[in-house]
């Protein structure tokens, strides 16, 4: 404790992966504020199927060359770059102050001498020491003079873009908290809506226009020539939608000493993106309890991936199945459709039919193996298996190709 009070700024770690206890607890509130969260992750990832499937018909209809699939990756290329340059120049910087970050409830407890409700036990003594020292005649802590307006160093995973101003120090006194989110890799934009430390971090604004871009970037990009995934924007789409929910409510009086942190909210914002879309409830629910390490929070993830799941459920198939059928891949379902019902193998069947006499030599230049290697043989003729006939045409059996 005496070393955590020593001079020098506060600094804050930020974890070097996902794979850290978020240290924050939850309660019932949390969990019926999370049905809402995972009813809207549900449609929003329908909605995103919807949009991504028709967007993949369009490709494959007036967009399928070489020459328009490459010229649609240079314009996606460059509308990125645009947006993440140019949309961080239209916000504020936000400052770096213990006032600015932390909640309001949360201040109040550290004047108190209190522990902080959500903050891991090596920041809690940095922020104690910083704010507050201890009285060692009275056996108290007391609040120091102007610690709120102390400024947090450590700060790494921030961008200061446009934002330079530092104190004597040489701590950033502000960051721009779009750019924090848009200017660096998925993994890392994804720890800084995981923080859970400082509530404060990114405003409501910020999450909007976020949630907004990365929505429509992962939606553009999912089928286009490019060598990406659909996880990390799934999770930041997720994390964002989640942390604005949480935040929101910690902005609401009535909520505002009984929900959790906007970073649990974002965890399971994340993971119900993910069965929103991809409808695969159970393992995305384990790979958030693997990100976060803490299985404590098994519940309200199950919850939010079964409820997201639910409800995407009404409106289409899950993202990978929808694209079995955009890529015309043959697939039978539970139940037959109306017009398998009333089709017949006449009508589905090729002709003229290619066959095999019961009696052809192995060696024979008509079997399966010469028929295939044939160059005069038509195309639609090369199939995986054919029918074995007798010397009046009755099919007595079927050869493989691999026989």
């Amino acid at each position: 404790l005496e070393k955590a009070q020593g001079s020098g700024p506060v600094k804050v770690e930020f974890e070097q992966d996902f794979g850290a206890s978020i240290g924050c607890g939850y309660n019932i509130v949390d969990m019926l504020a999370i049905v809402p969260l995972a009813a809207f992750l549900g449609l929003w990832g329908a909605l995103f199927n919807h949009v991504n499937v028709k967007l993949g018909i369009w490709r494959k209809t007036f967009a399928g060359s070489k020459p328009k699939r490459i010229a649609e990756l240079f314009a996606i290329v460059l509308a990125t770059a645009a947006v993440v340059t140019i949309v961080p120049v239209g916000f504020s910087c936000k400052s770096t102050k213990v006032k600015d970050l932390l909640h309001p409830s949360e201040l109040k407890r550290i004047q108190a001498g209190q522990q902080l409700t959500c903050i891991e036990s090596d920041v809690y003594l940095k922020f104690i020491s910083k704010m507050n020292y201890q009285d060692e005649k009275a056996q108290e802590w007391v609040f120091r003079e102007n610690a709120m307006d102390t400024p947090l160093g450590g700060l790494e995973a921030l961008k200061h873009y446009g934002c330079h101003k530092t104190n004597e120090d040489g701590v950033y006194e502000s960051y721009n908290p779009i750019a924090s989110l848009f200017l660096q890799a998925g993994p890392e934009a994804a720890k800084v809506l995981f923080e859970h430390s400082l509530p404060m971090l990114l405003p409501l604004p910020e999450l909007a226009v976020a949630f907004f871009f990365f929505s429509a970037f992962a939606c553009i990009c999912a089928g286009a020539c490019i060598p990406s995934g659909l996880v990390i924007p799934h999770i930041l789409i997720g994390a964002c939608a989640g942390r604005f929910w949480g935040l929101a409510l910690n902005s609401m009086d009535v909520f505002s000493s009984t929900v959790g942190d906007p970073g649990v909210y974002a965890i399971v914002g994340a993971a119900g993106m993910l069965a929103g879309s991809g409808r695969v409830p159970l393992f995305f629910a384990s790979v958030m309890v693997e990100i976060t390490n803490d299985r404590a929070f098994v519940p309200p993830l199950v919850l939010c991936t079964f409820i997201a799941m639910l409800v995407g459920n009404l409106f289409n198939h899950g993202y990978y199945h929808a694209l079995i059928h955009m890529n015309g891949l043959p697939i039978l379902g539970d139940e037959p459709n109306a017009a398998q019902e009333k089709l017949s193998v006449a009508d589905v069947m090729g002709s003229p039919v290619v066959t095999l006499n019961a009696d052809t030599p192995i060696c024979s230049t008509t079997t399966v193996a010469t028929l295939l290697g044939c160059d005069e043989v038509d195309a639609q003729a090369k199939h995986a298996a054919y029918p074995v006939v007798d010397g009046s045409g009755r099919l007595v059996g079927l050869v493989d190709v691999k026989d």
